[in-house]
């Protein structure tokens, strides 16, 4: 059977060489097993039962760490990880908007028939965040009919 911890580790430093020092390759954490990448993701859920009003605010959130919104570093203009969902799709398109600190930085649009949103940056580019930044989502000043029950997050990484 594989072992796969390194010879020096110890449940305090499982990661270790026979000298007890940290395994890094190119100044990161060097694993058995490979590579080992974890992707932190704050989500700023919201939710609506029933119809949106118009100018409502689902998203009210203060910033508590550095990081970005939006798309990766690749130039997709997709928030990457965001999602947006409803249970009734709008008869017209409906779009709500992200902003930072009062100034709007990006969409959750719905387009008409569609239950899924598509989640963009104004700018195509992520929107860098720092800790007490503010960050909301609200509906438009109209009204669609039809359109209810929206549900998602805005991915902060």
């Amino acid at each position: 059977m594989f072992d796969p911890a390194p010879a020096g580790s110890t449940p305090g430093a499982p990661i270790s060489d026979a000298n007890g020092s940290p395994i890094l390759k190119g100044g990161q954490l060097q694993f058995p097993w490979g590579q080992l990448t974890v992707s932190t993701i704050e989500p700023f859920p919201f939710a609506v039962v029933g119809k949106p009003a118009v100018n409502a605010l689902l998203v009210r959130r203060m910033v508590s760490r550095v990081g970005f919104i939006g798309p990766n570093q690749t130039g997709s203009t997709s928030f990457n990880g965001s999602q947006a969902k409803c249970g009734t799709a709008p008869a017209a398109a409906v779009t709500l908007t992200l902003a930072l600190n009062g100034n709007a930085i990006g969409t959750v649009a719905f387009a008409a028939g569609s239950k899924v949103a598509t989640c963009t940056t104004t700018s195509g580019n992520p929107v860098y965040v720092v800790p007490g930044d503010i960050l909301t989502l609200t509906t438009s000043a109209t009204a669609d009919a039809a359109f209810s029950d929206p549900i998602g997050f805005i991915a902060m990484h």
